[in-house]
């Protein structure tokens, strides 16, 4: 069975991994993977890319190391902590700049998604609607006074 981990920088393969010991990662594992050369922050399991833009090798032990540490989380945190990130993405963006307001709107919608789908099951449901109902007024009230400014 084929076993992958999603990194920010790509899918590892890790059954490819195990198959080839330690050596480079096919291309097809590393599809997605952007590091730049030289790059100091490569995802679990990887080294960064080369200078020569050869794929980074697997380290399999770092990824299986990587694999049960997350096991160990609840989800429950995993998906708390992923709101958060996303609701504090939007405050960041809340600027009147339309492209600001472009990122902080998608911000909001990925964070509403996590909330209006997974809100009833996480022991926070009501602080999260809550924070995500304000998020959203606050974000029509910047968008209204920019559409404003705008037409003036």
């Amino acid at each position: 069975m084929e076993r992958k981990l999603w990194t920010p920088k790509g899918d590892v393969n890790v059954g490819e991994a195990a198959n080839n010991q330690g050596q480079p990662a096919p291309k097809s594992a590393s599809a997605g993977a952007t590091a730049s050369p030289g790059s100091s922050t490569a995802p679990p399991g990887r080294t960064a890319e080369t200078e020569t833009g050869t794929p980074p090798e697997v380290d399999l032990k770092e990824v299986e190391s990587y694999m049960a540490q997350l096991r160990e989380v609840p989800a429950e945190q995993v998906i708390v902590s992923t709101a958060m990130s996303l609701f504090q993405v939007a405050v960041v963006h809340m600027r009147p700049e339309p492209e600001e307001l472009a990122e902080a709107k998608l911000a909001i919608d990925a964070f509403g998604a996590i909330v209006e789908t997974c809100g009833d099951r996480l022991s926070n449901a009501a602080e999260l609607k809550q924070m995500l109902q304000e998020i959203r007024l606050h974000f029509v009230k910047l968008s209204n006074g920019s559409a404003e400014s705008a037409a003036s």
